[in-house]
């Protein structure tokens, strides 16, 4: 009995934890979007999907754990706007005092030459 009350308060939370998450992901995406400016899409693509694979495993997992009564329905369900949500604003404050920047340099030896553009060679040699 107490596991299907607890797979409707799961239900019940996930409803509002879902729509939250965007205000968490705006607050991972607009630091890392200013903080990776010489990345190029793929760099930001790969950022992206990472967060977004970690955010849904722990909303997966929270959501089983809450079922299951092994964690309560709440936490359960916004462990993972609350993990990523502190993130999100470390990175805020630390973007807004200007103090981190990503370098991706030293990723280039494993892009073939030819994929590279002019730009960069010359960015290089400057």
């Amino acid at each position: 009995m107490q596991d299907q009350i607890n797979s409707y308060w799961v239900e019940v939370y996930k409803k509002y934890a879902l729509p939250f998450a965007c205000i968490v992901f705006v607050l991972i995406g607009a630091p890392l979007g200013v903080m990776v400016r010489k990345g190029g899409f793929g760099v930001a693509a790969s950022i992206s999907l990472f967060f977004f694979l970690l955010y849904w495993a722990c909303l997966i997992g929270g959501e089983k754990l809450g079922n299951r009564n092994m964690l309560s329905p709440f936490l359960g369900m916004w462990a993972a706007n609350i993990l990523i949500g502190i993130a999100g604003i470390i990175l805020t404050v630390k973007t807004v005092k200007e103090t981190v920047t990503i370098n991706f340099n030293s990723f280039k030896k494993f892009i073939p030459k030819r994929w590279q553009t002019e730009e960069t060679d010359i960015n290089e040699n400057s």
